[in-house]
């Protein structure tokens, strides 16, 4: 009996680190394309602010977006929202939007599924030019895991912030070609604010953090098109979640 009991504790509790490390409540702002997700099992957030996570983009080094100091897109069309948040049904956010005066059309689309441990962002972009179009797209956000310092992370095809308690969310890009960086916030921010690429870099002090995964790449002439596909992944080290 003593031994079934412990069995029975020991499970109780992984299944609580293995909860701690499960999303939910996804919400994308379409005008800014930020991003909001919290932890299921306390409603934290995972970004600092609730919402300081999101994409940019920069256009002949102009940023737009998400960390760009204040210019926005243009929203194409009504955000839609489709399907109930299962596996079976995932939910699945489209947002179209104009990058404002610069002929580049970019549709995001996100699909989650309630109390899982990631979820997908992908990004098409195109242009009205007839020639090559050079743009940088970006992935990025303030990190509040586990608090709001932290350290980093470059792992393979991507970019983590990882908190004291071992806790850590991490950009994976999954199309490919991706720099990233992880460091003090003023400094992985002013990156986008000047459009240039990340430096594939991640800090090995503690620091008030941010980072994110960024894609220098030229759309070919319309009707071209380019797609980048990026997975966000919440994780607590050594539970196996």
């Amino acid at each position: 009996m003593k031994r079934f009991t412990k069995v029975l504790v020991g499970v109780s509790v992984l299944g609580l680190l293995l909860a701690g490390c499960r999303l939910t409540g996804l919400e994308i702002t379409p005008s800014r394309l930020q991003c909001r997700v919290v932890s299921q099992s306390d409603g934290k957030p995972l970004f600092d602010g609730g919402n300081q996570c999101g994409t940019a983009v920069a256009s002949f080094g102009v940023p737009f977006g998400f960390g760009s100091n204040g210019a926005q897109f243009r929203l194409a069309a009504p955000q839609t929202r489709t399907g109930s948040g299962t596996a079976t049904d995932p939910l699945v956010i489209t947002t179209e939007l104009q990058v404002a005066d610069q002929g580049v059309n970019l549709t995001q689309v996100d699909t989650f599924v309630d109390g899982a441990t990631s979820y997908d962002t992908t990004i098409t972009v195109s242009t009205f030019s007839t020639e090559i179009y050079p743009i940088t797209v970006y992935r990025a956000a303030d990190c509040a895991v586990g608090g709001d310092n932290g350290t980093g992370a470059l792992v393979p095809n991507g970019v983590s912030c990882v908190a004291s308690n071992g806790e850590r969310i991490t950009w994976t890009d999954l199309t490919g070609g991706a720099t990233r960086q992880e460091g003090a916030v003023g400094d992985v921010f002013a990156v986008i604010g000047a459009g240039k690429p990340f430096d594939n870099t991640a800090s090995t002090v503690t620091v008030d953090n941010a980072a994110g995964l960024s894609w220098t790449v030229n759309i070919p002439p319309s009707p071209g098109s380019l797609t980048l596909k990026s997975r966000f992944t919440y994780e607590s080290s050594g539970t196996g979640s």
